[in-house]
């Protein structure tokens, strides 16, 4: 990937040596939420959007390889693989590009041009392209030689036709042309928009260069729904001059006029929509990039704007005589829910139940639902609300088609199938007015708004935005190292699966007790470990900086800045403020402390006042009872047998023949690496220090025999051979 760092560095202007090392950091594996925040040169000059945006570029490339792989092998094997073709080709960045290249192998064998050609007149179409002098006489004179020798091409009209067809085919397969129209094309880029009947314009022609951005966003989805179709004006005399040029090397020859006009229809009939087809969609992604990034800064605004605290209420009588109440959260999650029934009836019995659902809730605000079909709730929503006596701001909220919509919406279906309809329906209410970003990938951008321009980006780029903008923050509050497997590390694939599952198979009896315990973890890799392991938080560390978001890596960095300044980790992390007037003489170390190193520090005031976890006591080999039951983990397996830790000062042994009540010929047809098994202690060795096991006669807990593989081939030949 570092062959791309010339264009990184191009685009988006930073150093070529941080641009070497963004390559090599996505090559290993490393996340862009991890080079924002704990690489100390990206961290100081880009944000997570910038790196986002160069990683998904590098996936891009990563994803042309196999492509380029095939063009690769098509040249080699037609003999054209030029000694620096390679390299060219490998240092290419848009597919179009490489479909330019590939073209040419991919013709389709049943084109008009490739049926000429099955018919012998590709060696005139040879003479033409050739512009050879020593050619006497006009193409007609030419083409009689042809005529009348295959069916399809009776006469001179015929032959200049397929002539005509082959020439077409070549030049608009051609690399350089093709690379000249769309480079010229998007030069010059200026679009005529047309009526939605095609036969009508509406006279007015946009340069895309000028209006780039909002303007021309609007106008492309105008066209995706068929409101009115832009079509790429260029001058045709301005083009076909340039595709001339490169193809017509004698102006005298007495193919020159023949030439010039199949190069038109050649532009006219298949390079322009190509051209034009290119051009929309680079101009459409660079529009979308720079309203993005116009939208990221806004976006940011928005999620560290002031946050509702506490629970919201939302209530509406929506059947006759019962009140449907829900509770949800500052972030849309559903807490509670209650149907009031007979409450005009049994007035004092329902607000005695409500009363109890809000001491329970203990809500800050209170949406008060109304539609015409409920003209009378308002003042009894009221009632019940100051009944209960929490001093509860209340809000009036009108049922409107967006919100019916919410409530009929699969989400609110599938998720929320146990509450009743009116329940449903107070909740999409609640969720309409609180319009949680972080609900977005699950609920759509159809019922939240978060950018007043969101409809101009296409819905999976601006899910992938609102999604990476979510993680962020999460990321920089904190992941409990308990929550790993739940958290955005899996769904932005900062680590793979297989850790994932290595996690959730640990033994809860022996828990990761620091941000370090995480090396321990089966199939953890650099950078699965570099990825996470500032973002972990381990409340009850012994270590103080675990319990924040400073890196393993920078720990020792951090501790000579404690020594430097005479502070302990536990007085830094309760004012990491005073870091500001460290002398620090490495201007890129400086910025990062003041940028990122307080904010990470900060967030471990929270768990300052908890008590350290203790790492838990190993048993003597004197205080373990035979004949008793215990919990353990597999640690090895060998020929023999297999160990398994159960807490105790050295590894027990289950021998083979203790493994299961049957016969066993390998151990891994009972058990693998980190499998969570009960055993029964059997002997004791202190002087040996030995601790034998059975898997034996533990009733329902008896582990199943697998067949091994040479059994299963056993088996089959048996069969086979029968």
């Amino acid at each position: 990937m570092v062959q791309f760092a010339r264009h990184i560095v191009e685009k988006w202007n930073i150093q070529d040596s941080l641009a070497r090392e963004i390559c090599i950091s996505f090559e290993k594996g490393f996340s862009p939420y991890f080079l924002a925040d704990y690489h100390p040169p990206a961290a100081a000059e880009l944000d997570a959007g910038i790196l986002h945006e160069i990683f998904d570029f590098l996936r891009e490339q990563a994803e042309l390889a196999p492509k380029k792989k095939r063009l690769i092998n098509a040249l080699s094997k037609a003999n054209k693989l030029a000694p620096d073709a390679e390299n060219h080709i490998n240092a290419l960045i848009n597919p179009y590009e490489l479909d330019d290249m590939l073209v040419p192998y991919r013709l389709n064998p049943r084109s008009r041009a490739q049926l000429a050609i099955q018919a012998g007149i590709g060696p005139l179409a040879d003479v033409v392209e050739k512009q050879d002098e020593s050619v006497a006489g006009p193409l007609e004179d030419l083409a009689k030689a042809y005529a009348g020798k295959a069916p399809a091409y009776k006469t001179v009209d015929d032959v200049i036709t397929a002539v005509r067809d082959i020439l077409i085919e070549r030049f608009s397969s051609n690399e350089t042309a093709r690379t000249m129209a769309r480079d010229h094309g998007y030069e010059e880029a200026s679009f005529e928009i047309i009526g939605k009947k095609k036969s009508r314009s509406l006279g007015d022609f946009v340069n895309a260069h000028e209006i780039k951005g909002e303007k021309l966003l609007e106008l492309f989805f105008a066209e995706d729904r068929k409101q009115l179709r832009l079509k790429l004006n260029i001058q045709l005399f301005r083009v076909t001059e340039l595709i001339k040029h490169h193809f017509i090397t004698n102006p005298d020859s007495v193919f020159f006029d023949f030439l010039s006009s199949l190069i038109d229809e050649c532009w006219l009939k298949v390079l322009l929509p190509m051209v034009e087809r290119d051009v929309k969609q680079r101009l459409r992604t660079e529009s979308e990039d720079l309203l993005l990034r116009g939208m990221l800064f806004d976006l940011d605004k928005k999620f560290s704007g002031e946050k509702i605290t506490g629970t919201v209420f939302s209530l509406g009588i929506f059947e006759a005589d019962t009140i449907a109440a829900v509770a949800f959260d500052a972030e849309g999650h559903l807490v509670g829910a209650t149907s009031l029934k007979n409450c005009f009836k049994d007035r004092q019995g329902c607000q005695a139940r409500f009363r109890q659902f809000a001491a329970r809730y203990r809500p800050s605000k209170a949406l008060t639902l109304h539609d015409a079909a409920s003209p009378a709730s308002k003042p009894v929503l009221a009632e019940f609300l100051n009944d209960a006596q929490t001093g509860i701001e209340m809000i009036e909220a009108v049922i409107d088609e967006k919100i019916e919509s919410l409530a009929a919406s699969e989400w609110i279906k599938s998720k929320f199938s146990d509450l009743d309809p009116g329940m449903q329906k107070a909740f999409a209410a609640g969720i309409s007015w609180l319009q949680p970003v972080n609900l977005i990938p699950d609920i759509g951008l159809s019922f939240i708004a978060v950018h007043p321009l969101q409809d101009l980006i296409t819905p999976e780029r601006m899910l992938t935005i609102i999604r990476r903008k979510t993680a962020e923050l999460e990321l920089r509050k904190g992941i409990g190292i308990g929550r790993i497997t739940e958290s955005v590390f899996v769904s932005e694939g900062m680590i793979i699966p297989e850790i994932t599952d290595a996690l959730r198979k640990r033994d809860p009896q022996t828990p990761l007790n620091s941000k370090q315990s995480l090396l321990n973890v089966p199939h953890m890799t650099e950078a699965a470990f570099a990825n996470i392991a500032g973002f972990v938080v381990v409340p009850n560390s012994q270590d103080l900086l675990d319990r924040t978001l400073v890196h393993p890596d920078h720990t020792e960095w951090v501790a000579e800045m404690c020594d430097q300044m005479g502070v302990t980790a536990e007085q830094l992390i309760a004012d990491p403020e005073m870091l500001r007037s460290f002398a620090c003489d490495d201007y890129l170390k400086k910025l990062y402390i003041e940028k990122k190193l307080i904010d990470q520090i900060r967030v471990g005031q929270k768990y300052l006042s908890q008590s350290a976890m203790l790492p838990r006591r190993k048993q003597k080999l004197a205080d373990i009872v035979e004949g008793a039951v215990a919990s353990g983990r597999v640690t090895n397996i060998t020929p023999f047998g297999v160990f398994v830790d159960i807490n105790a000062v050295c590894d027990g042994l289950i021998h083979i023949s203790q493994l299961a009540d049957g016969y066993v010929q390998s151990p891994e047809q009972v058990v693998q690496v980190g499998d969570k098994v009960n055993v029964r202690i059997i002997k004791v060795d202190p002087k040996k220090r030995r601790i034998s096991l059975s898997m034996k006669g533990m009733g329902h807990l008896a582990p199943k025999v697998k067949p091994t593989k040479t059994q299963l081939s056993d088996l089959a030949n048996h069969f086979k051979n029968r």
